[in-house]
């Protein structure tokens, strides 16, 4: 086995630690599901609204409504679709390296240097990405 090869090895082996830590589970659960909440509190308060004072008391849907909007507002604040959509474009570019390497042993000797010399810019590329986690600091939101 080449230099060339025992590297990919040993980087294939951090990609994998790499896709398990972008896994955008809990961002899709908290993201979704409070944006189904957030409907169902707006929902009830018209329909409680409509109920008339005599049903239900009015600080209900009043408190409906501040519920939603609390909701909202801490969704803008963490940033829970945003940071799901970056575990889920890091992984998938994880991924994407995993497999070029995957494909090396495959390629003829002399595409083999471009051919890695691409798989580390990519490389490179996306863990320049890794600071860049929406609504964790200084990095802007996407």
């Amino acid at each position: 086995m080449s230099a060339a090869e025992q590297s990919l090895v040993n980087i294939k082996t951090r990609l994998k630690e790499c896709i398990n830590e972008h896994s955008p589970t809990l961002d899709a659960i908290l993201f979704n599901g409070s944006t189904v909440v957030v409907l169902f509190l707006t929902a009830a308060t018209s329909v409680v609204s409509g109920l008339g004072a005599t049903v239900v008391a009015s600080w209900v849907p009043a408190t409906l409504s501040a519920l939603a909007g609390i909701l909202v507002a801490a969704e803008r604040a963490l940033g829970f679709g945003a940071r799901w959509r970056y575990h889920r474009e890091m992984r998938s570019s994880y991924e994407a390296i995993s497999d070029m390497i995957d494909f090396y042993p495959a390629l003829p000797e002399e595409e083999k240097p471009k051919y890695l010399k691409d798989i580390f810019t990519a490389l490179y590329a996306v863990r320049g990405k890794e600071s860049a986690i929406p609504n964790s600091g200084n990095t802007p939101s996407t």
